[in-house]
C-alpha cells in the first residue's frame, strides 16, 4: 500500500474526521446513518472519495480511471491519497479550505495513512470501526464485488503501521448501524472550531 498527503501544519479551525477500520466493519453504512441523523446542521462535510472503480450502492463516490488519477495527483488536486486492494483512493484538495473556513469533515480512510493525516491536518481526530470477523465476511459478501478469495485476503489484511491506541474513539459496529452513528455523533458534537489539537 503507498499513501501520498501534502504537509499542511497551519489547517484550522476546523477538523479532519478519519473513519477507518477493517474491510467489512460497515464504515459506509455508519456514514450514511451518520448524515441522516447530522441532517441541516451546519458545519459538516462528507466528500466524496475519489476511487478508480465504479460506483454501486454502498458509497457514493466519484469514479475515475488510473491513468486520469496519476494526472489529477501529481497535478496536485488531492489531499490524501493511497492504494489498496488493487485500487487508487483519494481525497480531493478541496477539503483543505473547508477546514480552514471552520468545518467538521469527516471522511473514510485507509489506515495505512493515519501518519500522513496527523501530519497533514493539524486538527485531527480518528475514529475506530470494529465489528467481529463473521459479521465482516457476510458484509463483505452481501456487497458482491469480490469473490471467495479476494474476500479471504480483505479479511486476512492487517495495517502493522496502525495500532487500536492511535484512535481517539473506538466504535463497536456489531449492532445496529443507528446506534453506531448516533454515538459517532455525540463524539462530534463535542469537537468546536475551539477544541486543542
Amino acid at each position: 500500500m503507498t499513501a501520498f498527503a501534502y504537509s499542511e501544519t497551519s489547517l484550522q479551525p476546523g477538523v479532519f474526521v478519519a473513519v477507518v477500520g477493517p474491510s467489512g466493519v460497515g464504515k459506509d453504512t455508519v456514514l450514511s446513518h451518520l448524515r441522516s441523523q447530522i441532517g441541516a446542521r451546519e458545519g459538516f462535510l462528507f466528500p466524496k472519495r475519489i476511487i478508480t472503480r465504479c460506483s454501486d450502492a454502498s458509497e457514493e463516490l466519484i469514479e475515475i480511471d488510473k491513468r486520469n488519477f496519476e494526472a489529477q495527483k501529481l497535478a496536485g488536486a488531492f489531499a490524501l491519497s493511497w492504494s489498496a486492494h488493487g485500487l487508487d483512493y483519494a481525497v480531493p484538495v478541496s477539503v483543505r479550505s473547508e477546514i480552514v473556513a471552520g468545518k467538521i469533515v469527516v471522511v473514510n480512510i485507509s489506515r495505512a495513512v493515519i501518519g500522513q493525516v496527523r501530519a497533514a491536518f493539524h486538527r485531527s481526530r480518528i475514529v475506530l470501526v470494529r465489528a467481529p470477523l463473521e459479521m465482516r465476511a457476510q458484509r463483505i459478501a452481501r456487497r458482491g464485488r469480490e469473490n471467495e478469495s479476494d474476500i479471504r485476503a480483505r479479511l486476512a489484511r492487517t495495517v502493522d503501521s496502525f495500532a487500536e491506541s492511535d484512535a481517539d474513539l473506538i466504535l463497536d459496529n456489531s449492532g445496529t448501524p443507528e446506534d453506531t452513528a448516533r454515538t459517532l455523533l455525540d463524539f462530534l458534537v463535542t469537537i468546536s472550531p475551539q477544541i486543542e489539537a
